[in-house]
């Protein structure tokens, strides 16, 4: 996620205007939940800060990367258990094999 940027923000699924933003300062992550005011970004995921974010309570939640970089790792590998158990198939889509391919680097 931070390999290139130190911002990223994208919207929640099935959610209106709702975004999850993170932020890379020093060794941590800084997370907060933000609502887009205008209702008008067509995007999905965004890479420089949007300054049309209005944050939820409470705001600047901090993690220690390393320990961010851990739970995503664990999560996505949990992930790719479940998609196996459910449909073998699953697992030799584009989308998946991208997933597979930055969990090995």
């Amino acid at each position: 996620m931070f390999a290139r940027k130190k911002y990223v923000a994208f919207q929640e699924p099935e959610t209106f205007n709702r975004w999850l933003e993170f932020k890379l300062e020093g060794d941590n992550v800084i997370i907060d939940i933000a609502i887009d005011k205008t209702e008008n970004n067509d995007k999905s995921f965004i890479t420089e800060p949007y300054n049309e974010f209005r944050y939820v309570e409470p705001t600047n939640f901090s993690v220690k990367f390393s320990q961010f970089k851990n739970e995503v790792i664990s999560t996505a590998n949990r992930f790719i258990t479940e998609l196996e158990s459910i449909n073998p198939e699953l697992l030799k889509t584009k989308m998946v094999a991208e997933l597979l391919n930055k969990l090995k680097s």
